[in-house]
């Protein structure tokens, strides 16, 4: 089936919207300084069955979104 990865410490309805549609969500660790997804971990999970990377903007910070292009 489709994965999509997420952060591990996401909200839970981020990884329960990815299960509802039939996905399966793939928790990645997070940059022990910011909480927010570590774009290497992120990468690494990716493989043939991802359809997404989600990475979520936490306690006023933006994701990583340019490292992960």
């Amino acid at each position: 089936g489709d994965e999509v990865v997420l952060p591990a410490n996401t909200f839970i309805a981020t990884a329960g919207a990815v299960a509802r549609i039939g996905a399966r969500p793939v928790l990645v660790d997070c940059v022990p300084d910011t909480l927010l997804m570590d774009p290497q971990a992120a990468l690494a999970a990716v493989g043939p069955a991802t359809r997404a990377v989600v990475p979520v903007h936490l306690y006023g910070q933006c994701a990583p979104a340019a490292e992960l292009a």
